[in-house]
């Protein structure tokens, strides 16, 4: 089985629950867990993934706040060079992928309530419907005890220790299913728009500013961090990468909503306030 997840966190307890609490059932060994995070929520789409553009946005993306605490550069590594890695990596994962399915025709998509994966699974979904493969889908169930006061967004909310007794979710599409899907992704590249959000259980096409109202209903009167903004809006359950969010309170400084009143390397520690 060809186990595929979108984003690093979700990955990663993929992995930790192969390593350490059996989630395939001791066939590990026949198991390959990639992760294909090409952040295809955001940015414009009718680009090759494997194209200029889409390679380099994932590293633009991460790279964008300047936080030099959770990106370690590699010994005398630039900041480009540290980007570039960003999509060689994803290339590598993809590449991957496309070897693995030349002997396993069998795909698991680990699907969570997010924009980032759901479009991650049109996107799947298209590429493969000509395909002779057989996609199932390991949905995240929407509540689980062990989180009982959250509604899940994705997998990466779930512990790892707990992910094998959720794998009884996963189940196979047919091929009705597969080409709906794969025709809203059409349509998604059609409309080509710089942005996509999950919204009432639908994925559909925004402008960049879609998630402003928010940002600016959580600005506090007086002095704050850049942090904070964006730690208080998600507590609305936003579920798009808070780089993106990051991307957007930028924009409110160069136009003119918000000035900066101490600057820092992070962007995201830097005291901000309303433009007076």
């Amino acid at each position: 089985m060809i186990e595929i997840g979108f984003n690093g966190s979700m990955v990663g307890n993929l992995k930790a629950a192969a390593a350490y609490n059996g989630l395939f059932k001791g066939d590990e060994g026949g198991t390959e867990i990639l992760m294909l995070e090409f952040i295809l929520n955001i940015g414009y789409i009718d680009n090759d993934i494997t194209g200029e553009y889409r390679t380099a946005l994932p590293g633009e993306l991460y790279m964008f706040s300047g936080c030099d605490d959770d990106v370690e550069f590699e010994e005398e590594e630039t900041e480009e060079e540290a980007k570039a890695s960003f999509g060689a990596g994803n290339l590598r994962q993809w590449d991957r992928f496309l070897k693995c399915l030349e002997i396993c025709k069998d795909i698991r998509i680990w699907l969570s309530h997010t924009s980032e994966s759901i479009c991650g699974m049109l996107f799947l979904c298209n590429y493969l419907e000509d395909k002779d493969v057989n996609i199932y889908i390991a949905e995240c169930p929407r509540f689980i005890p062990e989180r009982s006061k959250y509604l899940l967004a994705g997998w990466e909310m779930c512990e790892p220790k707990n992910l094998a007794e959720y794998v009884s979710v996963t189940r196979k599409i047919n091929q009705d299913e597969l080409h709906a899907y794969s025709e809203k992704w059409e349509k998604l590249k059609k409309e080509n728009a710089p942005l996509r959000a999950y919204v009432d259980d639908r994925i559909i096409s925004v402008n960049e500013d879609f998630y402003d109202f928010i940002l600016r209903r959580h600005i506090p009167d007086g002095e704050f961090k850049a942090l904070r903004l964006i730690g208080d809006s998600y507590e609305e359950g936003i579920h798009i990468a808070s780089y993106w969010l990051e991307h957007r309170v930028e924009y409110m400084i160069e136009s003119g909503d918000l000035e900066i009143v101490k600057d820092s390397k992070d962007k995201r520690k830097r005291i901000l306030c309303k433009k007076q």
